[in-house]
């Protein structure tokens, strides 16, 4: 009998079967592939969970890559009126 849902009795303990091309592959095999195939799904699933970390992390440097332009962009606009005024108390004197 077996032992996996949908499986025929006379596909004994392992299951389904799983068909390649002119192939049927069933019982121990068939277990390894379903089992590397749950093993694969998980490193899968791990993955996606890294890319989506590395997606907000690279979120949040985009984030503070704006704050600093934006920072610098006025420190900018400060030295510059800071030059100016200079020039003007120079030229009163």
């Amino acid at each position: 009998m077996s032992k996996r849902p949908g499986g025929q009795p006379e596909d004994g303990a392992g299951g389904k079967r799983i068909h390649f091309a002119d192939e049927t592959i069933h019982g121990p095999e068939h277990l390894m592939l379903v089992r590397r195939m749950e093993d694969m799904e998980r490193q899968i699933r791990a993955l996606n969970e890294s890319i989506k970390e590395k997606d907000e992390f690279i979120d949040q440097l985009q984030e503070r890559i704006h704050l600093l332009n934006d920072e610098n962009k006025d420190l900018h606009r400060r030295i510059k009126e800071k030059a100016i005024n200079t020039l003007e108390l120079e030229k009163d004197i």
